[in-house]
């Protein structure tokens, strides 16, 4: 019978254990790919929005002879209003010194498009839009009076600004690197709404129109247009508006982008914990120290791996051009690893892995928020910025927020500026981070031995300030004499108790002292369940012992509660003198016992021999 039941048990646990397999590598390729999926739409956001910083423009720039454009443009067609014969007169006049210039004559003659009236030129622009370039109203006689004119120009071949703005944007008519500047509705250092008029024919038509005039007013026939260059006024140092986007995006966006493995790490540690396969490899000897160590480890090693490979990406495609690589890979590399220890901390406070995966994650994004601080602290100096770099995230996020902006300026963060600048500087925040790492991993330790849970028992808020916590005890402290028990032996008292009589020869062997033991569990409207009521057993060296019951008597219950699974609820037991409920005699316990639990301690990944292997290897 023991091949026919064990070889179906087994099959059944390989198949299990395959499928498991292939849902854990699905999940480590997610948790590979996904921050680096977020963290490519970062870098794409950034190549596509221009630089916000400006700088001093002091040397001349944009040169352009005057009449250049239109000189060589072939549709010289302007629409005029009145059509009078001074106005007709004054045309000719412009025609002849257009046509005359000693610099750069036109080459081809202006068409004039004579209207009597504005209603007319509209009526005609409305039949056919393209057939009027540009028009030119005479409000005055030009040839009599003082010349006054309007000049408009057709939005179908080049719109120029509005009359009513006097000024452009500082950000406007300046150099700056090739981007993606239709994507974003921002005004670059590319647009220059000015140089519409030049590309028009603006301000070559005024020219015209006005020394035309000169010559008729003075008689003087050998007036010419003067040689007229364009060029562009110096500009001082601008930050464009979107640098507030850039503040507010990227920072947050980092955050989230390389702490989203946070959520399978809760995954899979409150996994074991509510599989029970932590506390199980506890009851088989396996010290808190080397369980956390191990989680540590490995996910150590894939942080290493993600801060490489983010790194490279952010300073291939561009994202940071004047800051030391060796500076931000440390920043990444701290503050995956302060994540690690968040993880950690907040595994006590789940008994679900699910729960525990989406509120980790939730968490961690929402307390970055705290980044917003900068807008309400006007001290820039204040204490308050160190204060919220305690939490990682929020930290990590004014850090990146200093690198940006100095890299954007040009300067860049780098080990001569490591220490400057207002708010944090960016040497203190690596600090902070390295001190979240130290001050998440003690509170994880803490808060799993003190916070109350389903599986485990668990110690005093103080225990850390107790001396049994620092000092190890020698040896194992002598049972004193309980629930009726002396230390003596005499007959007639012995056949008086309303107990078991021990033999002679079995005083002084106990094993396992159990004292009054009591559990109970309540849920939140049932009533309260007694699973253990007052027990009181003794258990000697050298015999078997079977403990009998129906089902829900309490015999699993008495096991979880010896072996340190679950914690009792009044009432104690000793083994071997050591007391069930001091956690430091829990692990001497642990050490001189064997159990065979009631569920699988099973890892997903590992075979059958793979199991034997390492329960071997723990014990």
């Amino acid at each position: 019978c023991y091949p026919c039941t064990t070889v179906p048990l087994m099959f059944s646990f390989l198949l299990n254990s395959n499928g498991h397999v292939a849902c854990t590598v699905n999940l480590a390729k997610m948790e590979v790919f996904l921050p680096l999926y977020s963290l490519g739409i970062l870098i794409v956001i950034k190549i596509m929005i221009p630089n916000p910083n400006f700088p001093v423009m002091s040397t001349p720039r944009g040169e352009a002879d005057l009449f250049e454009h239109f000189e060589h443009s072939k549709n010289h067609t302007i629409a005029i209003v009145p059509n009078t014969t001074e106005t007709q007169q004054f045309l000719e006049q412009v025609n002849e010194l257009w046509l005359n210039m000693h610099e750069e004559p036109g080459l081809h003659p202006i068409i004039f498009m004579m209207f009597n009236t504005t209603e007319d030129l509209l009526t005609a622009y409305w039949k056919d839009p393209r057939s009027i370039p540009v028009a030119v109203i005479f409000e005055t006689d030009p040839v009599k009076d003082s010349l006054k004119y309007e000049i408009r120009t057709n939005p179908s071949f080049v719109v120029t600004p509005q009359s009513t703005e006097l000024y452009s944007s500082q950000a406007s008519c300046r150099e700056s690197e090739g981007h993606w500047s239709g994507v974003f509705p921002i005004e670059t250092g590319e647009s220059c709404p000015v140089n519409q008029y030049y590309y028009s024919g603006f301000v070559a038509i005024q020219a015209l129109f006005d020394y035309a005039k000169i010559r008729l007013d003075t008689g003087q026939d050998n007036i010419e247009v003067p040689h007229i260059m364009l060029e562009l006024f110096p500009k001082e140092a601008y930050t464009g508006d979107w640098m507030v986007a850039f503040r507010v995006v990227i920072p947050l966006y980092m955050v989230m982008a390389l702490s989203q493995f946070i959520t399978y790490l809760l995954i899979l540690i409150v996994g074991e914990k509510e599989n029970k396969i932590k506390e199980g490899m506890k009851i088989m000897g396996l010290r808190d120290s080397v369980f956390w160590l191990s989680w540590f480890i490995i996910y150590g090693v894939f942080v290493r791996f993600l801060t490489i490979v983010s790194s490279i990406l952010l300073f291939t495609l561009r994202v940071f051009q004047h800051t030391n690589f060796l500076l931000i890979f440390l920043l990444i590399l701290l503050y995956s690893l302060s994540i690690i220890m968040f993880g950690f901390m907040l595994t006590p406070f789940f008994d679900k892995a699910r729960t525990a995966g989406i509120l980790g994650n939730f968490a961690v994004n929402i307390m970055s928020l705290l980044y917003f601080i900068q807008v309400f602290v006007d001290d820039s100096s204040s204490e308050a910025f160190w204060v919220v770099s305690l939490i990682s995230s929020t930290g990590f996020a004014l850090a990146m927020d200093k690198a940006l902006v100095l890299d954007l300026s040009g300067n860049g963060v780098s080990f001569d500026n490591l220490w400057s600048g207002p708010g944090i500087p960016f040497g203190g925040s690596l600090i902070m981070m390295a001190l979240d790492i130290v001050l998440y991993g003690l509170l994880a330790y803490y808060l799993d031995c003190v916070l109350p849970s389903e599986h485990g028992t668990k110690r005093s808020p103080w225990f850390c300030f107790t001396p049994g916590f620092w000092c190890s005890k020698k040896s194992a402290p002598r049972i004193p004499s309980v629930n009726g028990e002396s230390g003596s032996f005499n007959a007639a008292e012995e056949a008086n108790r309303d107990v078991e009589p021990v033999a002679r020869e079995m005083k002084g062997r106990e094993a396992i002292k159990i004292v009054d033991l009591f559990k109970t569990f309540q849920a939140c409207r049932k009533p309260e369940v007694k699973a253990v009521n007052g027990i009181n057993l003794t258990i000697y060296e050298g015999q078997i012992t079977a403990i009998l019951g129906h089902n829900g008597a309490g015999k699993t219950t008495l096991f979880n509660i010896l072996t340190g699974l679950t914690a009792p609820s009044a009432g104690t037991a000793f083994v071997f003198g050591y007391d069930i409920r001091d956690p430091n005699d829990m692990h001497t316990i642990r050490r001189m016992t064997g159990v065979c639990p009631q569920h699988d301690i099973l890892f997903d990944l590992l075979t059958p021999r793979e199991h034997l292997e390492f329960f071997a290897a723990v014990r």
